[in-house]
């Protein structure tokens, strides 16, 4: 099996993977938030949840941009 072989099976799971979550995405808006709507009566849990979110989402945007310059460097695609 080649390199590019399996490559392109990672690039099918990688888009079989964002069909999904796009699926999710649009099916989950008429699912509401009762969790949040249950928070909404606890201020300071609503905080405790505001802050971890914040984290959570640099720490993502963080990998991110590092997988990013990781990957413009590496170019682990290049010869397929």
């Amino acid at each position: 099996m080649s390199l590019c072989q399996i490559h392109s099976g990672i690039a099918y799971l990688g888009a079989a993977y964002i069909i999904a979550s796009l699926i999710y995405l649009v099916v989950s808006q008429s699912y509401g938030t009762p969790f949040k709507n249950a928070l909404s009566n606890y201020p300071q849990l609503m905080q405790i949840k505001k802050e971890s979110a914040t984290k959570r989402k640099r720490l993502f945007y963080t990998g991110m941009v590092i997988a990013g310059v990781l990957l413009y460097f590496m170019k682990p695609f290049k010869s397929c």
